[in-house]
């Protein structure tokens, strides 16, 4: 029997190799049966469906589930689609009295919280930490326009750790001054649910690694670490989030911000360093990736002590165990996947 994926990676190849273009599926994102391919490319992105079957070629600006293609239309004809999460989000580049800005389109009910998330980022970013200015918020279209940032991501050299170290105490800063009232609490249990819900869809599309589901036995197994005070959390914070300027840090997507352990960030940040030098990107070397990684935490001054390097390497597995399945719905990297199990296991062999 063919697995959905590898049935619509073949309709999907079939159908552009008629094109004469290569596939290059860059994301892949399943939800209710259904999986959305999103393709890169030199003229762009590209979106696929494939439900009962069949392949369908989409376009972001006909999603009637977001209030911005039907309120907004003459914004999204405008702008160029970045990011497209079918029913979900969109995130435009919009041009704006000369200079571009990026708009971030919800479904009905989600811009609020998604506004008040952001305005709650500004109020704790200080001299360390610059988040994208809020430049307006349309209720009835569900969007928040947010300057484009001029600066550019960290590099991941050994001659980059001092970014490195003003990035880890920034964050510290950050939590320092950040309120939790009001945010949900992201605790080991609900980052057990994720993996588990995760699982359930990536299994359901594609084979599993043979070792995935045994690591993810052993971290539900590890003994907690008594927990610390609540700080707010980014909870996807990654290279990719994160750009530079002037010595300064400029954090962007604040969607899942959240309270909890003060190492979660640092622990899914330190790992994405990992997965860099596994895909061979962005310069990344081992050597580099541990020197970068060590001055971050050195700047957050947290993971200090057994406790500290317990809690730190916990969350790493989880972190490793969650790439494993999204990079396992992506062609190109597929062949991480067993690294990544493998690097979850060595993290919890140090955490004991």
């Amino acid at each position: 029997m063919t697995l959905p994926l590898a049935a619509a990676l073949s309709e999907l190849e079939a159908r552009l190799g008629a094109e004469g273009a290569a596939p290059g599926v860059r994301r892949v994102e399943v939800r209710a049966g259904e999986l959305t391919l999103e393709l890169g490319g030199a003229l762009g992105p590209r979106w696929f469906r494939f439900h009962a079957g069949e392949l369908r070629e989409l376009d972001p600006r006909d999603d009637e589930r977001l209030p911005v293609c039907t309120l907004r239309r003459d914004v999204v004809a405008r702008s160029e689609v970045l990011a497209w999460r079918p029913g979900r989000r969109m995130v435009l580049r919009t041009p704006a009295n000369g200079r571009a800005h990026i708009v971030k389109a919800y479904r009905a009910g989600r811009a609020e919280r998604a506004r008040a998330n952001h305005e709650r980022v500004l109020a704790a970013s200080g001299p360390q930490l610059r988040p994208p200015r809020l430049v307006g918020f349309d209720p009835q279209a569900c969007t928040l326009e947010l300057e484009l940032l001029d600066a550019t991501r960290p590099g991941i050299r050994e001659e980059d750790a001092h970014l490195w170290f003003g990035i880890g105490y920034a964050l510290r800063r950050f939590q320092e001054r950040a309120a939790t009232r009001g945010l949900e609490v992201h605790d080991r249990g609900r980052e057990h649910g994720v993996l588990s819900e995760l699982a359930a869809r990536t299994a359901g599309v594609t084979a599993m690694d043979a070792g995935w589901e045994r690591a993810f036995g052993r971290l539900g197994e590890t003994r907690p670490v008594r927990a610390r005070r609540a700080v707010v959390l980014h909870r996807d914070l990654h290279d990719k989030q994160i750009l530079v300027s002037a010595g300064q840090s400029a954090w962007i997507d604040f969607d899942l911000l959240c309270a909890g352990d003060p190492l979660l960030d640092a622990a899914n940040l330190t790992a994405h360093l990992k997965l860099r030098v596994l895909q061979g990107v962005q310069g990344a070397t081992e050597s580099g990736a541990t020197a970068c990684a060590r001055a971050f935490l050195e700047g957050l001054d947290r993971s200090s002590g057994e406790r500290g390097r317990r809690e730190l390497r916990c969350w790493q597995a989880g972190t490793f165990l969650r790439l494993a399945l999204v990079y396992a719905l992506r062609p190109r990297w597929g062949h991480l996947v067993p690294s990544l199990v493998d690097l979850a296991n060595r993290c919890l062999d140090e955490a004991g």
